[in-house]
């Protein structure tokens, strides 16, 4: 596994862990061409980096699981995931495991910058790694929820 793909999991795993008090394990892990075509559905939160690593990470959402998490942190059930603060704890959760990946590559070297969370919303959203060789999806379990949760990364490193 490449490191980058080390620091995905362990991000996530510490993210919701520290933030949210919820243990996440990895359930499946590919890289490259082996990683699950076809477009994300659902509430995506996107952040890209650059530096001497480049590229995007993607956090994959169902409502349920947007809700829940909504739920666990305001304390009060959302009506829908369509309210703002569904969409701001997404970004605010995908902002920090992108964080939480930035630090551990910048121990080994590779500093970079961070541009702030996106968050999409729909049925196909296509994600493309154009030219980063670095490819990974992972999905995780979430077993307090009863919910996973997809993260797919690609990134490049500068030569």
């Amino acid at each position: 596994m490449h490191f980058v793909c080390d620091f995905t999991q362990k991000a996530v795993i510490a993210v919701y862990d520290t933030m949210l008090s919820l243990k996440v394990e990895p359930v499946s892990h590919s890289e490259g061409a082996d990683i699950p075509q076809g477009g994300l559905i659902g509430m995506v939160g996107s952040v890209s980096f650059a530096g001497k690593i480049t590229g995007a990470l993607y956090m994959t959402y169902n409502e349920s699981l947007a809700c829940k998490l909504a739920e666990r942190l305001i304390g009060e059930k959302p009506k829908s995931w369509s309210e703002p603060e569904v969409s701001d704890l997404i970004g605010e959760i995908t902002n920090m495991v992108s964080g939480d990946m930035k630090r551990r590559t910048a121990e080994l070297g590779f500093n970079g910058l961070l541009a702030p969370p996106l968050i999409m919303q729909g049925d196909n959203i296509v994600v493309e790694s154009k030219d980063a060789p670095i490819v990974a999806d992972n999905l995780f379990r979430i077993p307090e929820l009863n919910e996973e949760l997809r993260v797919r990364v690609f990134a490049k490193l500068e030569p």
